[in-house]
């Protein structure tokens, strides 16, 4: 495993083993608190101090574990975070292309940049530029046909939902940052029992039923669309 040299981070004082992780400081073991780090897969190969990432042309999944290795890099986009970075090919391995994967706090973010004989400069995706974004959206039931779509920051919905019984307060889904109104969004929808209810998204992205007018068996129906946080 390499060394990860963190000059900076001071050694934990917390007795709770889940607060700490492990690194190696100037060639010795010490423990580190776990808040110091980004939280992301660090499954490939990690990024050393002071890598330029124009040289990772190697197909292969790379990663840099704390901000204050990703602050000591060359051509990164990423410096207050740890990052996953992903370098693929397409046609040829002459054309290369590389995606970071960045989560800091609450807040993802994905930047792509292309190499077809020299770096181009590092291009922030919108989610407004994907077509659909459910895979980014986090479910507490099974949905049997739902449909999210962002264009510009107008937001759609249609959703059916899995065949079940629902009750008032239940979250029903999370949207991901990007894709959640500036403030509530109150509206209707239907069960197939015939039951009626209404329902809210929030700023935080949570769809939760505010009522329903019964607890009987039944899939949720609504389409509804909005404008995005800003």
């Amino acid at each position: 495993m390499s060394e990860v040299k963190v000059s900076e981070l001071p050694e934990a004082s917390s007795v709770n083993d889940e607060d700490l992780v492990m690194i190696v400081q100037d060639g010795v073991n010490k423990q580190a608190k776990s808040s110091k780090f980004s939280t992301l897969d660090v499954n490939g190969t990690q990024i050393s101090s002071g890598d330029d990432l124009d040289n990772y042309t190697t197909a292969g999944v790379y990663y840099s574990i704390a901000a204050q290795i990703s602050a000591s890099l060359i051509n990164t986009p990423i410096t207050d975070s740890g990052f996953k970075l992903i370098v693929e090919y397409f046609e040829t391995e002459s054309r290369i292309m590389q995606t970071i994967r960045a989560k800091n706090g609450s807040t993802s973010a994905i930047w792509v940049r292309t190499n077809t004989g020299s770096w181009g400069k590092w291009k922030k995706v919108d989610l407004g530029e994907i077509e659909g974004f459910q895979g980014l959206v986090t479910f507490n039931e099974t949905p049997s046909n739902v449909y999210f779509k962002k264009n510009g920051n107008k937001v759609a919905i249609s959703y059916q939902g899995e065949n079940k019984t629902h009750s008032s307060d239940e979250v029903v889904f999370v949207l991901p940052t990007g894709c959640r109104p500036s403030k509530n969004v109150y509206f209707p929808f239907t069960i197939n029992t015939s039951a009626l209810g209404v329902g809210r998204i929030g700023a935080d992205g949570k769809f939760i039923i505010n009522q329903v007018s019964s607890t009987s068996q039944g899939r949720i129906y609504f389409n509804i669309s909005f404008f995005a946080e800003q």
